[in-house]
């Protein structure tokens, strides 16, 4: 068996090899492009004839963001957003409503307290402000917490963070507490 020569060597290392990488580019360039194609819908596959797979990723685009509007106007219409035009950009905020809903949503999904833990809760808000006192029970009630008194609530999530943001969204921090403990008897 005879060995390349140093001459050989980098000839193969200057021409062949270069050339292969250019080669799996092409072959990879390829495989993403049938991918792209696979993946039109039956839909999308007049569009791929009439326009080709730029014509297609464009009314994609244009899906998506008739998507996104259609959302965000349902949350305006929701009261979740307030939507406003400053110059040629439109701006979204969430309003107190919208933050209620977000915080609703973490608390919901938060995970579970460490074993024997729990969140306390406790409130005296006054008959003034019944109101408010509604509205924060509900959200207590729909965040899953557990009434054990009127004014005496647990939840074995670790809402604490969220909770502490709705508390100050709703201006109640006077006349609630928050704790976290351990609960005897597990």
């Amino acid at each position: 068996m005879q060995l390349l020569t140093k001459k050989t060597q980098n000839i193969i290392r200057q021409q062949i090899i270069p050339k292969t990488k250019e080669v799996l580019l092409e072959i990879a360039e390829a495989a993403l492009k049938i991918a792209d194609i696979a993946s039109v819908s039956s839909r999308e596959r007049g569009a791929l004839t009439y326009g080709g797979i730029e014509y297609v990723r464009v009314l994609r685009r244009e899906r998506e963001d008739r998507a996104f509007r259609n959302h965000a106007h349902a949350l305006k219409r929701r009261k979740y957003i307030a939507m406003r035009m400053i110059g040629n950009k439109l701006h979204c905020a969430l309003t107190e409503k919208g933050v209620t809903e977000v915080l609703k949503l973490r608390c919901k999904n938060a995970s579970s307290c460490k074993k024997g833990k729990s969140i306390l809760v406790t409130f005296d808000i006054p008959e003034s402000e019944r109101r408010t006192r509604s509205l924060f029970r509900r959200f207590l009630k729909e965040c899953g917490f557990i009434k054990h008194q009127h004014s005496v609530w647990t939840c074995d999530r670790e809402v604490f963070s969220s909770l502490l943001l709705f508390i100050q969204t709703t201006k109640v921090q006077p006349w609630v507490s928050v704790f976290r403990v351990t609960v005897n008897g597990e």
